[in-house]
C-alpha cells in the first residue's frame, strides 16, 4: 500500500505539471537512483519534464495495473485517472498499443482533443523517436482532424508541423526508419487532401 500511495503522489504531481504548463514538448528520465526524503521527483524546467530514474518502476507498474484492471472491468470513474495512467504508462513504453487505443477511445468521446493528444505523442517522441506506436497514432489522429475537413490555412499548418517533427526525431536518429516513412504518408496523405481542398476552392471562386 505504501507504494500505491507513493505512485499515486507521483502521478498526482505529474498530472498537475502538465495541466500548469501546456507548452510541455519534452519528457525524459533522470539517472537519480536514490529517492531524497521530501524531494520530488518529478522535474520541470523551461518546457521540459522529467522523472527521476528511483521512482520509474513504481510509477509505471502502478499505472500499468491500474489501467489493465480497468480494462478487464471497464467501470466509470473520472477520465483523468485514466488520462493520467495512459501518459504515465507511454511516456515510459509507448510500444503498448491496448494504451493508445484507450487514448483513441477518449478522442472519440470528446474527452480529449485530438490536438492535445498529438501534443502528447510528440512529447513522447522526444524520448523515443523510433517509436512505431506513436507515429501510428498520430496518423489516425492526423486522419481524424482530416475527416472534419479542415481550411486549406490549417491543412497547411499540419503539414509543415509533420515536416518539422520528421526532421527533428531524424536528426536525433539520421536512420530513422519510421520517421521518413511518416513524411512520407503525409506526402501522400494530407498533402493530397491540402491540394484537393486547394482545387475546390478555385473551382468556387470561378
Amino acid at each position: 500500500m505504501e507504494a500505491d500511495d507513493l505512485a499515486e503522489r507521483i502521478l498526482l504531481d505529474l498530472r498537475n505539471t502538465f495541466k500548469k504548463d501546456p507548452l510541455i514538448d519534452e519528457f525524459d528520465i533522470l539517472p537519480v537512483h536514490e529517492s531524497v526524503r521530501n524531494t520530488c521527483p518529478v522535474i520541470h524546467i523551461e518546457h521540459k519534464v522529467a522523472l527521476e530514474d528511483w521512482c520509474i518502476k513504481h510509477v509505471y507498474v502502478y499505472a500499468y495495473n491500474k489501467f489493465f484492471a480497468w480494462k478487464k472491468k471497464p467501470c466509470k470513474f473520472e477520465s483523468d485517472k485514466l488520462l493520467i495512467w495512459t501518459c504515465a504508462i507511454l511516456l515510459i513504453n509507448p510500444e503498448i498499443e491496448t494504451v493508445w487505443n484507450a487514448r483513441k477511445e477518449l478522442v472519440c468521446q470528446n474527452i480529449l482533443t485530438p490536438e492535445d493528444d498529438l501534443r502528447f505523442s510528440e512529447i513522447v517522441l522526444s524520448r523515443k523517436p523510433k517509436s512505431s506506436q506513436v507515429f501510428a497514432h498520430r496518423k489516425w489522429i492526423l486522419l481524424e482532424l482530416i475527416k472534419n475537413k479542415p481550411s486549406t490555412c490549417t491543412l497547411q499548418q499540419i503539414i509543415e508541423h509533420e515536416f518539422l517533427l520528421c526532421t527533428r526525431v531524424a536528426n536525433l536518429y539520421p536512420n530513422n526508419y519510421y520517421a521518413w516513412c511518416h513524411r512520407s504518408w503525409i506526402i501522400q496523405e494530407v498533402l493530397h487532401v491540402c491540394l484537393k481542398t486547394v482545387s475546390e476552392e478555385l473551382v468556387r471562386m470561378e
